[in-house]
């Protein structure tokens, strides 16, 4: 039997990056001054006063994506890196305007080539699945590792998988192991999985169903789906653990609950 590994996440959800305004919390009181000084072009306060539309936590500031893209790439013409990698997200995920891959690739580079990890980690993605572009699993490699040595933990993950299928690089399963285990110590929950499932295969590290087991129950609880389903193959079938259908049957559930395929087939749904 073979347990289930994470496939390659395709991007974090945004979050605001320091700024000349992140030292001091936007309230009533000082938000017109970050309005202010955005009209007049100031990169930074463009950047926030996007993230305060992008997030509508301000009272009498609606949610309004359409209005966060545009002050982000306000800020990003003007070199903002962050603002850079925000713009390219929405415009990846549609997101207060239509997709656009081609518009995401342009503004997740300019990111990238200023250090941005997170953006180093999209154009990881950008050319592992050909979105934007080209597909070019030795570019996404070049790129994921330059993320992963910041320590991005969704890139040490990303690019674990592609050493552990041999894709863009050769076949690894050591160097693809060490990728997971930084991933996990961080507690990604994908990199918590795949290093699971490297323990169970014997893959870059000496079979232990036992440390498969905890790293799973880890992944698991972080609300990894994939790691619930195996949870629940570990139960059914006494991988690491004492055999136990009705635990097997709740972590099903779990993993139905969020949508797993494979786990609702178990419970016959």
């Amino acid at each position: 039997m073979k347990l289930r590994s994470a496939i390659i996440v395709v991007l974090a959800l945004m979050v605001s990056f320091s700024s000349a305004f992140a030292s001091v919390e936007i309230n009533q009181a000082n938000l017109p001054e970050v309005m202010k000084a955005a009209e007049q072009g100031d990169p930074d306060a463009q950047f926030e006063l996007g993230m305060v539309y992008f997030n509508g936590y301000h009272k009498g500031i609606p949610q309004d994506y359409a209005k966060a893209l545009g002050w982000f790439l306000q800020a990003a013409a003007q070199g903002n890196a962050e603002a850079q990698f925000n713009a390219g997200a929405m415009l990846l995920n549609a997101e207060g305007t239509e997709q656009n891959d081609p518009e995401a690739y342009k503004w997740f580079l300019k990111s990238a080539e200023q250090g941005e990890p997170r953006a180093q980690t999209a154009m990881g993605m950008m050319y592992k699945t050909g979105r934007g572009g080209e597909q070019n699993f030795a570019k996404a490699v070049e790129w994921y590792t330059r993320a992963a040595e910041q320590g991005n933990s969704q890139a040490q993950d990303n690019l674990g998988v592609l050493y552990r299928d041999g894709k863009g690089v050769k076949q690894d399963f050591d160097v693809a192991a060490n990728w997971f285990r930084k991933a996990a110590d961080q507690g990604n929950p994908d990199g918590q999985l795949n290093l699971g499932v490297a323990y169970f295969q014997g893959e870059g590290v000496a079979k232990d169903d036992g440390k498969a087991v905890e790293l799973f129950l880890q992944s698991a609880e972080n609300g990894n789906s994939t790691a619930q389903y195996n949870m629940g193959q570990c139960f059914e079938h006494g991988i690491g653990v004492a055999a136990d259908k009705a635990k097997a049957r709740e972590w099903y559930g779990r993993a139905a609950a969020q949508g797993h395929k494979d786990a609702r087939a178990k419970l016959g749904q």
